[in-house]
């Protein structure tokens, strides 16, 4: 997930920054001013990276406080099957939604502490 938000990003930095119809653009301020707060004169562009996985950890948090709804019950069937969701390990053949929410646990955790 991090390439495709990386390649988006490009695409973003280069609409702003690079030529389009042979014509040049005038690079008034730099990429990472782009990327700052507007509180600190930038445009406030997010790192998509860190806003998918801000996104995604309260999947995580659903699963953690409401362990009896379907998702969690499926999920817990499937990929933590002792019950015990923030050691769940990432294993090959998992899908893209069960490794996305575990990366959004870890940065739940890596946020708050485990």
């Amino acid at each position: 997930m991090k390439s495709l938000c990386d390649d988006i990003s490009s695409m973003i930095c280069r609409y702003w920054l690079s030529q389009q119809d042979k014509e040049n653009k005038m690079h008034w301020v730099a990429w990472e001013k782009l990327c700052s707060r507007k509180e600190e004169g930038g445009l406030g562009f997010r790192d998509l990276h860190l806003f998918n996985l801000a996104m995604l950890a309260p999947q995580g948090w659903r699963l953690l406080t409401v362990p009896d709804s379907q998702c969690s019950h499926v999920l817990r069937a499937r990929y933590f099957l002792d019950g015990d969701l923030l050691s769940a390990k990432e294993s090959h053949g998992i899908s893209y939604s069960w490794r996305s929410i575990l990366r959004g646990i870890q940065a739940m955790k890596d946020r708050y502490g485990e």
